[in-house]
């Protein structure tokens, strides 16, 4: 899986970013459209060293990246992956 950051060029586009909720104080994997970005708080987003916010086509590679990055105490328990699972599609079958 590839890292990108940014934006996604196509505006129509729906992709997904890690997010740490002030509700709960977790991390969490977000649906969203460019339009939806003005709805959250712009510091809570998964940043690399420049500054760059991720992004994720799908949210199976979201959660993943979540899962690598994260500690699992830190991770909402919807997002939460078995570690010992190496695949995210055993969970979902």
């Amino acid at each position: 899986m590839e890292l990108k950051t940014g934006d996604p060029m196509d505006s129509l586009m729906v992709y997904y970013r890690l997010y740490k909720s002030n509700r709960d104080n977790l991390m969490h994997v977000v649906c969203m459209q460019n339009f939806d970005e003005f709805d959250y708080f712009q510091n809570n987003f998964v940043r690399n060293k420049e500054g760059e916010k991720y992004y994720f086509e799908n949210e199976n590679d979201a959660i993943k990246q979540l899962n690598l990055w994260f500690d699992s105490i830190y991770i909402a328990s919807e997002f939460r992956l078995n570690k010992n699972i190496n695949d995210i599609n055993d969970l979902i079958r």
